[in-house]
């Protein structure tokens, strides 16, 4: 098998690739099913990915998803409360363990005789050390879930590359 064959046999197979998701498409118009990149995917049986060698495919993808209905009022005070309840009970915690090592601190202080008072609570370097550490502590938040999408779109490239390899071996 030459080069030349192999070329053309990776041009059929993404042409007919490409057929099925354009009659996937086509289906889930008809059948009034909502439409996204991943459900157009799985309906034609290719990869996600696909539609990022194929920017022509995924725009008609996008422009055939119905604009995003806005979440009732309900359901979003319903979600932010939730955040905020999860937020106050995380703060709360991180201020039990920070107020135990400013004691435990305070407590060594003064067995070496360098601490006649405690620590006054309104310390503005302690209020601004205990901020950045809640910043710092979103910041990571948001980083873990960046890595987890990241980690995500690796392992899908990695399944079209092993995809790619057999065709090419097979």
């Amino acid at each position: 098998m030459s080069a030349d064959d192999l070329i053309a046999s990776r041009r059929a197979d993404s042409n007919a690739r490409r057929q099925r998701v354009l009659a996937a498409l086509h289906d889930l118009k008809r059948n009034r099913q909502p439409i996204t990149q991943r459900s157009v995917a799985e309906a034609a049986g290719v990869h996600r990915n696909f539609f990022t060698r194929h920017r022509d495919l995924a725009a008609l993808v996008d422009e055939a998803q119905e604009p995003a209905r806005p979440m009732p009022a309900a359901t979003a005070n319903l979600i932010s409360t939730e955040s905020l309840r999860t937020d106050l009970a995380l703060a709360r915690q991180r201020e039990a363990d920070l107020q135990a090592r400013v004691s435990a601190l305070e407590a060594q202080l003064r067995k070496t005789g360098r601490l006649q008072q405690p620590l006054g609570e309104h310390d503005p370097e302690l209020i601004a050390t205990v901020q950045r550490n809640a910043e710092l502590e979103l910041a990571i938040t948001e980083l873990r879930r960046k890595v987890g999408q990241v980690e995500s779109e690796r392992d899908a490239m990695r399944e079209t590359n092993r995809d790619l390899a057999r065709q090419l071996m097979g």
